[in-house]
């Protein structure tokens, strides 16, 4: 029984699929079912049911699923322990959200690569509710989006709020001094997906307002919703970090609402199974951040 083979167990559970954990583990599919049959050999019990559905773990498989996730968690303890926070290794699965990998993820990667040259970080950019799916199922460590109305009994660490506008191309559509959601709601509007965590913010917002409008276009990529208000299609809410050249070469305007549209929060979340890596993890995206900071919490 080594490492490689408890790692290869614990993620046949989470993800269900050999080929899956072959390409989260960097290792071919032979390579990963010899893993669990040398496992299984020492063990002396069948771990695993292989099923029309994808892979599911026997009862002697879901017992050792425990003690094999503690013995992951207290070898990189141990690591850490013995040989200090410069010395961690491992690999941490990241999943973060749009603005910030078009923000100040490069610098969040950079930084730990300094600090931390043998720990390797897997990207997966997406939306909040399917990054906050995947750190349940296993799929990700650590998780980096916006948290409205996002529960979760992992802990987190504030990356502070970002703010977002309403803004369109100059001289698309005319506009009042001051625009309120029932006036916003005649124009054609650029939103996220109902799938979008932040949907329901904007449906609030708009609702305060006795306006229920119908976006005329859709995106889950904030990049494409740019491009999309850039060509003069309508009306896009945009974080304006995001869109800084845009606002300064006069690409977009930023129009002026009442009220305004509320700040969103961004949070780092992740889970100990990882050890201390994904407490790392988070505590270094709370140094990057340029969001506006608020009070950590964790």
């Amino acid at each position: 029984m080594n490492f490689q083979q408890l790692e290869t167990l614990v993620w046949l559970a989470r993800l269900r699929n050999f080929h899956a954990v072959a390409g989260k583990l960097h290792t071919t599919q032979p390579s990963v079912s010899a893993r669990l049959q040398r496992l299984e050999e020492d063990l002396g019990a069948r771990l695993v049911d292989r099923g029309p559905h994808g892979v599911g773990l026997t009862a002697a498989g879901r017992e050792c699923l425990i003690y094999a996730e503690r013995i992951l968690t207290w070898q990189g303890r141990m690591r850490q322990c013995v040989g200090g926070e410069e010395h961690l290794r491992g690999r941490v699965s990241l999943g973060v959200s749009e603005v910030v990998a078009c923000t100040w993820l490069p610098d969040l990667l950079r930084r730990l690569a300094v600090r931390h040259p043998e720990v390797i970080i897997d990207t997966h950019v997406d939306l909040t509710p399917q990054l906050a799916r995947g750190l349940e199922e296993g799929s990700f460590d650590v998780v980096l989006a916006g948290s409205y109305r996002l529960a979760t009994v992992h802990p987190t660490c504030s990356l502070g709020d970002t703010r977002l506008g309403w803004m369109l191309a100059p001289g698309a559509f005319a506009f009042a001094e001051l625009v309120t959601p029932a006036a916003l709601q005649q124009m054609p509007l650029i939103t996220w997906p109902e799938q979008s965590a932040i949907y329901s913010q904007i449906s609030d917002w708009f609702a305060a307002g006795d306006a229920f409008p119908v976006p005329r276009h859709t995106s889950n990529s904030v990049v494409t919703l740019a491009r999309l208000a850039t060509a003069g299609l309508g009306v896009a809410l945009l974080p304006l970090q995001v869109v800084q050249r845009e606002l300064a070469e006069g690409k977009l305007v930023l129009m002026p609402t009442w009220p305004d549209f509320p700040n969103v929060e961004y949070r780092a979340i992740y889970v100990e199974r990882q050890g201390t890596l994904g407490a790392i993890v988070a505590e270094v995206a709370a140094e990057c951040s340029t969001f506006t900071k608020t009070t950590s919490v964790v």
